[in-house]
C-alpha cells in the first residue's frame, strides 16, 4: 500500500515534468484531430489543415469547409483551399446527419459531439453557422487547462457550404502546480516512513511479549513458582 502511493506520486511528477518539457510557447500551432460521424460511414478521424489550427495564446478565426469533414480523399480540399467541381457537387448532395468532435493537445482535451448538418425536418433541421471555442491556458507553464465550446446554427438550411470557427484564449491565474506536488510528495514520504517505523515497533513488541510469556511458562514448570511461594 505504501509503495503503491509512492509510485503513484512519482508517476504523477514524471507526467508533470514531461508536460512541462512539451509546453507550448506563444503563437505555437496546437495540433487538433477532427472526429466525424455520419449515418452511413460511422466514425472517422481526420487531421486538420494547418490554417485550421489554433495558435497558443493567440485568438484567431478560421473557416471550415464541409468537404474537409468528409472521409473521402478525392474530395479533400487542395493545399490552396480552392474547392474543385467534384467537391461542390458532393457537398450539394449531402443529405445525412453529420456530427463533429475536436480533440486538442494530443487528445488531452476534447469538445463534445455537435451537429454540423442535420437535414431531419422532424428533428430540428439545422446547419452549423459558427463555432466558438474558448481555451483556458496558463502562460507560465505553457499548457492548456480546459476547452469549452459554443455553437450557433442557421435554420432553415441554405446552400452555405462552410462555417466559421473562432478560437478565444483565456489565460488562467498562475498556480504553482509543481511546488504543490513536491509538498504532497514530501508529506506522503514522511507518512510512509512513520508507518514503516510504527510497523517495525509493533512487530518488535509482539516478539518480546511472546518471549517473555515463554520464559514465565518455563520458569513455572521448573518449580520457580513453588520457590516464589516459599519466599
Amino acid at each position: 500500500m505504501i509503495s503503491v502511493n509512492i509510485i503513484g506520486v512519482i508517476l504523477l511528477l514524471i507526467s508533470i515534468s514531461i508536460r512541462s518539457i512539451c509546453a507550448y510557447r506563444q503563437g505555437d500551432a496546437v495540433g487538433i484531430l477532427l472526429k466525424t460521424h455520419t449515418t452511413s460511414k460511422g466514425s472517422s478521424t481526420l487531421e486538420a489543415y494547418r490554417h485550421h489550427l489554433p495558435r497558443f495564446g493567440v485568438s484567431t478565426k478560421t473557416r471550415f469547409d464541409i468537404s474537409t469533414l468528409l472521409n473521402d480523399d478525392d474530395i479533400r480540399l487542395a493545399e490552396d483551399n480552392k474547392p474543385s467541381r467534384q467537391n461542390n457537387r458532393r457537398i450539394s448532395e449531402i443529405s445525412e446527419h453529420l456530427r463533429l468532435s475536436i480533440a486538442f493537445d494530443e487528445g488531452f482535451h476534447n469538445i463534445p459531439w455537435l451537429d454540423v448538418y442535420n437535414p431531419n425536418k422532424y428533428n430540428n433541421e439545422k446547419m452549423l453557422q459558427s463555432l466558438i471555442i474558448t481555451i483556458v491556458y496558463s502562460g507560465s507553464d505553457g499548457n492548456i487547462h480546459a476547452v469549452h465550446r459554443e455553437t450557433k446554427y442557421q435554420t432553415p438550411i441554405t446552400n452555405k457550404k462552410s462555417f466559421t470557427v473562432e478560437y478565444i484564449w483565456v489565460e488562467e491565474a498562475d498556480v504553482d502546480v509543481q511546488s504543490g506536488l513536491l509538498v504532497m510528495f514530501g508529506i506522503v514520504f514522511i507518512v510512509s516512513i512513520m508507518i514503516i517505523v510504527s510497523s517495525c515497533t509493533t512487530t518488535e513488541y509482539g516478539l518480546n511479549g511472546k518471549s517473555n510469556k515463554r520464559y514465565v511458562e518455563m520458569h513455572t514448570s521448573l518449580g520457580g513458582g513453588d520457590f516464589a511461594k516459599s519466599l
